[in-house]
């Protein structure tokens, strides 16, 4: 490690890299493969979104540095924030990033766009039932109402966003295919564009999804639910006068009951029950949709997306 890392400041640092996106492709679990890379350092929380949102930005660079002061001077830094990956929905991140972090390294994980979109509509669902517990809308009527579905899969689009501030070997591009296809490969070229040394497949973790899509749906409406059985007439009257403490106790005993449990299964079947499934007429119109923008990355990345036009 050089001698301008040894100096950084016992208060924190600044990330080596961003895992800008995108959003619904894999990022979670490969946050966690990085995590494990013992010459790696991933900043808690996974997404502090710090140059996208603006009550994150407004806490100050001393606070965005201190998600890194645990590193170890012998680790590189890094974070994910999948909205930096989201123009024009978040203003100008690449331009705020490149004004704070000029030397940062970008890597770019990008997925089949109709699928990354199906995904994303269901996230934008939970958020919805979560927020408002109000039912989903249909997958066609979110293309048409919420463009940022359909933007966060047009890649070159983000990418040119970050090649306005960097030059093209500050980014690296992964495509969920490769890593699924060929992970040894994939993770050695990651490893290569950081600067760090290589191990083998089988130092890392198990490539199985860190965050399954409904879990922390489930998890949420649990929680919500339980709260609003709590906090109820004369329950809730009762409740209210239990030490606080010992409130988050109860609190979590009953999450954790199997009555619970199955309670919240047949209100999480339910409701995805209601949601649009990805229909071949849906699949037809979101292909069509980003035939120019996969044809556009394939050029950029000078090799052939297999299936992605299919």
């Amino acid at each position: 490690m050089n001698a301008a890392v040894e100096a950084r400041p016992a208060a924190g640092r600044l990330p080596d890299f961003l895992l800008i996106g995108a959003m619904k492709a894999g990022s979670t679990t490969l946050w966690g493969h990085l995590a494990s890379h013992p010459g790696i350092f991933m900043c808690r929380p996974k997404e502090p979104q710090f140059f996208s949102r603006e009550p994150s930005f407004a806490k100050g660079l001393d606070w965005y540095r201190s998600l890194f002061s645990q590193a170890r001077h012998d680790q590189i830094c890094g974070e994910a924030s999948t909205c930096y990956s989201r123009w024009p929905h978040f203003g100008d991140v690449a331009g705020r990033i490149a004004q704070h972090l000029p030397q940062v390294k970008l890597v770019y994980l990008v997925r089949h766009p109709v699928e990354r979109a199906y995904s994303h509509y269901r996230h934008l669902m939970d958020e919805r039932w979560l927020s408002d517990n109000e039912p989903p809308i249909s997958l066609e009527a979110a293309i048409d109402s919420i463009p940022e579905i359909v933007d966060a899969g047009c890649y070159t689009m983000q990418l040119e966003r970050f090649l306005l501030c960097y030059p093209r070997e500050a980014l690296h591009v992964i495509v969920l295919d490769d890593l699924q296809g060929d992970p040894a490969l994939a993770w050695s070229r990651l490893e290569d564009f950081l600067n760090v040394a290589r191990l083998p497949l089988a130092a890392r973790r198990g490539a199985a999804v860190d965050n399954p899509a409904g879990d922390r749906l489930a998890r949420l409406t649990a929680r919500n639910e339980t709260r609003r059985i709590l906090e109820a007439g004369i329950v809730g009257r009762a409740y209210n006068l239990v030490p606080r403490p010992l409130r988050q106790r109860i609190l979590g005993r009953l999450e954790r009951s199997k009555l619970a449990q199955r309670r919240d299964a047949r209100r999480l079947e339910g409701y995805r029950a209601l949601l649009s499934p990805l229909s071949t007429r849906m699949r037809a119109r979101l292909s069509e949709r980003f035939d120019r923008p996969t044809r556009e990355l394939e050029d950029f990345l000078q090799r052939r997306l297999t299936g992605w036009l299919e």
